[in-house]
């Protein structure tokens, strides 16, 4: 990823790029396939503006380990400390 942040510098295109959601991206090689649930995931991703992508892409991932029976790795909230 920073060699492609670094060309991207080099090439002047901005780093609005970087988004999974770029055509550029979802055309690599390597990205094969995302264009699916990219493409699927959208309409709800439409319901929550305040999420960023990010955000938004990461929570999918947990929710989809768990629907297909994985472990459930989400733990929202941080744990307080006396300091």
């Amino acid at each position: 990823m920073h060699g492609y942040l670094l060309w991207l510098f080099i090439l002047g295109l901005g780093l609005d790029l970087i988004s999974l959601t770029a055509p550029i991206k979802l055309t690599h090689g390597a990205n094969n396939g995302l264009d699916i649930p990219v493409r699927l995931l959208e309409p709800i991703k439409e319901q929550f503006p305040t999420l960023s992508y990010a955000e938004f892409y990461q929570l999918a991932g947990v929710v989809a380990l768990e629907v297909t029976g994985g472990p459930g790795i989400f733990h929202p909230g941080k744990e307080a400390i006396d300091l």
